[in-house]
C-alpha cells in the first residue's frame, strides 16, 4: 500500500512493536508522528529508523490519561497532518 503524502500517528512508538509499525508505514512513503509516554524512546526510534524532522515528529503522551490524549493530538506538528492512527495498548497503571 502506498502512503506517500500521508501522515500517520503511532502511539507507543518507542517500543519494539510501535517502532516496527512506524517502519512499515514510513517504508511505504508515510510521514510519522511518534507518540510515547517516554519521549526519549520515541526519539531513539526516529534515530534507529533514520528519519529526519521533515518525515517525523515526536510527542510525549500518556494515552491512559484522557487530557494528555487530547493534548498530544492537538499539538502543532507543523506541516504534518495525520491520516492514520495506529495505537499500541499500554499497561493500566491504576490511574
Amino acid at each position: 500500500m502506498d502512503f506517500t503524502g500521508k501522515v500517520v500517528i503511532v502511539t507507543g512508538a518507542g517500543g519494539d512493536m510501535g517502532t516496527a509499525i512506524v517502519k512499515k508505514f514510513t517504508d511505504n512513503g508515510a510521514k510519522a508522528v511518534l507518540m510515547d509516554i517516554r519521549e526519549e524512546a520515541a526519539q531513539k526510534a526516529v534515530e534507529k529508523l533514520g528519519l529526519d524532522a521533515e518525515h517525523s515528529f515526536c510527542v510525549k503522551v500518556d494515552c491512559v490519561r484522557r487530557g494528555q490524549r487530547q493534548g498530544g493530538c492537538g499539538q502543532d506538528h507543523g506541516t504534518l497532518r495525520p491520516h492514520r492512527l495506529s495505537g499500541q495498548p499500554g499497561r493500566h497503571r491504576g490511574t
